[in-house]
């Protein structure tokens, strides 16, 4: 057995010659794309004034708002990049491969870009900082009909984040519903860091919080709550943070990311949005 190994090694010097083989394997290494990564830097001066040049290519600081500057390591792309968080953020919202729909998605094909990623993150901490809500058209259409068939009782729901946007609804789990109150059991409630915000009707058409909403802000895991009063339409929808305190509420065509089989949808919703602000 020995011998067969020595003989192996002595073809393989013969061959390469000494530490040849080590040089084989480094030479076949993938090389990064200086040129992809000088891309994407460029993408991200477009959109970020406050961006810091690194001393290492692929590697920068982004000031995204007051108070909160990201690390973005984006050396190896196409492949996914690296998102660093503040500490105090990061416990608040997780890990951004966890949360963000487009490192989720990530693909390595040219068609995801690290200015998505960034973007899609600002529109999330803007969302769980109550400096502005953002929610899809079709999903605040698609609650304020929900609203209607539940008229004249008051119903509740949950909302998801989803490409930086508030954009999916899902059931309060054991819902009960009258003319004066809507509740549901917040034990059952799914441990998920993107469902950011409660949502409910108020069929008096008074879209402030009363006190027992006031109790369940302060109460509930959501940072966020969206209160829709009749008519049920997008004037008449507000949100609040656990406080109580009004914050913007923007309705918007598509998520900051594009997703594959979204283009005509995401372009039917614009074109009903801007006939809607005519």
């Amino acid at each position: 057995m020995v011998v067969k190994i020595l003989s192996s090694y002595l073809d393989q010097v013969l061959k390469y010659g000494l530490g040849s083989s080590n040089k084989r394997a480094v030479c076949n290494m993938p090389r990064v794309n200086e040129q992809l990564v000088d891309d994407e830097f460029a993408r991200l001066q477009e959109t970020f004034e406050n961006l810091a040049t690194g001393e290492v290519r692929g590697k920068t600081r982004i000031v995204l708002l007051p108070k909160v500057e990201i690390i973005v390591d984006f050396r190896k792309y196409p492949d996914r990049p690296r998102i660093e968080l503040p500490r105090e953020l990061e416990k608040i919202c997780g890990k951004p491969g966890d949360f963000l729909l487009s490192l989720i998605r990530w693909k390595k094909t040219g068609t995801s870009h690290v200015v998505m990623v960034v973007e899609e993150l600002r529109n999330y901490i803007e969302n769980v900082a109550g400096i502005k809500l953002r929610i899809l058209y079709q999903l605040a259409t698609g609650l304020c009909e929900e609203a209607k068939q539940y008229h004249p009782r008051e119903f509740v729901g949950l909302l998801r984040v989803r490409g930086g946007v508030l954009a999916e609804y899902l059931l309060a789990p054991k819902m009960q519903s009258s003319a004066t109150s809507a509740i549901f059991s917040p034990h059952n409630l799914p441990t998920d860091r993107s469902v950011i915000a409660s949502v409910h009707s108020h069929p008096t058409g008074n879209n402030s919080p009363s006190p027992a909403d006031l109790h369940m802000f302060s109460a509930g895991t959501q940072l966020f709550h969206v209160i829709i009063g009749y008519p049920y339409n997008f004037t008449s929808m507000r949100a609040y943070d656990r406080r109580g305190n009004e914050i913007p509420l923007d309705v918007v065509a598509n998520t900051s990311i594009n997703l594959p089989g979204d283009e005509q949808g995401d372009q039917d919703d614009q074109d009903a949005l801007d006939q809607l602000l005519e």
